[in-house]
């Protein structure tokens, strides 16, 4: 759903900004200013900012290389919806580098347990002076859960 805030008229005269609209939808920002369109991926706070003032509210983004683009003249009351918008994108930002994290947390735990796993393993048959080769011969196969078990 694409969530729109543009200046008021009021808010264009005292502050001397251009006519502007802003749009969101998904992560993507997109400011167009006297009919050239500005557009940003929102991946953390350094893509924006929002400053409150006695009336209205300014409006800063950062597009990537190109200079920082910002606008005025946004009523208070309406900021405030622009501000929750935002910071419900941030969370879901926030919470998908989580997953993200704790995906690659869980290979390499896995990746390590399954190494520990098997040097057990290996010092538990030789430990019992018994074939490495048959743990995998059996049926079923030998666990490492059952060789902690033997190996005390």
């Amino acid at each position: 759903m694409t969530q729109e805030w543009k200046p008021s008229d009021w808010g264009r005269s005292f502050t001397g900004s251009p006519d502007w609209r802003l749009s969101l939808e998904e992560r993507e920002l997109r400011l167009t200013v006297a009919a050239q369109e500005h557009r940003a991926t929102i991946e953390g706070e350094s893509s924006f900012r929002v400053a409150q003032g006695l009336f209205w509210t300014d409006f800063t983004l950062h597009p990537g290389k190109v200079a920082e683009v910002k606008v005025d003249g946004l009523p208070n009351a309406q900021a405030a919806t622009l501000i929750a918008a935002l910071g419900a994108v941030l969370a879901e930002v926030k919470a998908r580098e989580d997953v993200t994290f704790l995906r690659r947390s869980h290979s390499v735990l896995s990746d390590w347990l399954g190494r520990v796993g098997v040097t057990l393993a290996a010092a538990c048959w030789r430990a019992a002076k018994v074939d490495p080769g048959c743990a995998a011969k059996s049926d079923p196969p030998v666990r490492v859960e059952s060789l902690v078990q033997i190996c005390g």
